[in-house]
C-alpha cells in the first residue's frame, strides 16, 4: 500500500511538472474507453442528442440527422463542390474545452472542427447579416462554402469572418492541419502515425486556453500550436464551433460537451 501511494505522488508530481513547462495545460490523460479525465473547468453545456437537432444549425445542402443518439452527417462529391456545416447554438467563452465522440463512416472525405468563429468586428455567424445575407449557402457555388469562413488569397472575397480550423482526418493523409482565417494560413501541419480507422469510435477534445491550441484523439496529441500574433495578429477568443464534412464523407457525432476554462469562472 504504501509503495502504491509513492508511485501515486510521483505521478502527480511528473503531471504538475508538466503542466508548469506547457504553461499550465497539460495533454490530458486516457482514462477507460479511449476517453480523458474531465477537465477542470464549468460545464456549460452537453447534448446526447436526446432532442434531436435542436441545439445545433445546418448550414449547407446535404441532410443531417440523429440516429441512435449520435448526429449523423453524409456529404458526397458532386456539383457543386461544397461540403456541410453543423454550428453548435451554444456561444464559446474565451477560454473552453470542447469534447466529442467521434465515427468515421466512410474511408474516405475530409472531417473538420472550426472554432472561435465569428465576424472580423465580433459579430454573431448566426445573425441573419452573416448567415442569410453573406454568401448564403443555397447560393453556393463551387468551394463557396469554405471561401466564406476561410477567404483564401486565390478566392478572396469579403473576408468579414475570423475562425481557427483544424482537420483530423483529411482523406488519406496522415496528418492534421491548422489553419487561421481570414486567408486561409497554415499555420502548422501535424503528422500523426496512422489514420484515424473506419467504424472506429474516437474521443476528440480541443482545448483551447489563452493563445495554445491542444487537440488530442483519444489522449494522443494531434495538434498543439501557441498562437503569438504572427498570423493576422492576436489569437482569438469566443465565438461559435461546428463541425465540417467535405467531399465523399460520411460520420458520426455523440456525447458532445463544452466546458468554460476562463480564469474565474472556473
Amino acid at each position: 500500500m504504501r509503495r502504491a501511494g509513492i508511485v501515486g505522488t510521483v505521478v502527480l508530481v511528473a503531471a504538475a511538472w508538466l503542466a508548469s513547462r506547457c504553461g499550465g495545460l497539460a495533454a490530458p490523460v486516457a482514462s477507460g474507453a479511449g476517453k480523458e479525465e474531465a477537465p477542470e473547468g464549468k460545464l456549460v453545456f452537453e447534448d446526447r442528442f436526446e432532442k434531436g437537432l435542436a441545439n445545433w444549425v445546418s448550414e449547407g445542402p446535404f441532410p443531417a440527422d440523429v440516429k441512435d443518439g449520435r448526429l449523423h452527417v453524409k456529404t458526397t462529391e458532386g456539383e457543386p463542390k461544397v461540403g456541410q456545416y453543423l454550428w453548435c447554438r451554444k456561444e464559446l467563452p474565451a477560454d473552453f474545452r470542447i469534447e466529442y465522440d467521434f465515427t468515421p463512416l466512410s474511408d474516405s472525405g475530409f472531417f473538420l472542427l472550426f472554432f472561435c468563429v465569428q465576424g472580423v468586428k465580433g459579430e454573431d455567424i448566426l445573425a441573419p447579416d452573416l448567415f442569410e445575407k453573406y454568401m448564403n449557402h443555397k447560393t453556393w457555388q463551387d468551394y463557396q462554402d469554405f471561401d466564406k469562413y476561410t477567404s483564401p488569397p486565390d478566392r478572396k472575397h469579403g473576408s468579414r469572418i475570423r475562425c481557427y480550423h483544424v482537420s483530423y482526418r483529411r482523406g488519406n493523409q496522415a496528418n492534421c492541419n491548422l489553419r487561421k482565417n481570414p486567408g486561409l494560413n497554415l499555420v502548422k501541419t501535424s503528422d500523426i502515425s496512422q489514420l484515424l480507422p473506419k467504424d472506429k469510435t474516437v474521443h476528440v477534445a480541443l482545448t483551447k486556453k489563452g493563445a495554445r491550441i491542444l487537440l488530442t484523439v483519444d489522449g494522443r496529441a494531434f495538434m498543439d500550436y501557441t498562437d503569438e500574433g504572427a498570423v493576422d495578429g492576436a489569437f482569438y477568443n469566443g465565438g461559435r464551433f461546428g463541425f465540417r464534412q467535405v467531399y465523399d464523407s460520411e460520420g458520426a457525432y455523440g456525447n458532445v460537451s463544452l466546458y468554460d476554462l476562463t480564469e474565474g469562472k472556473q
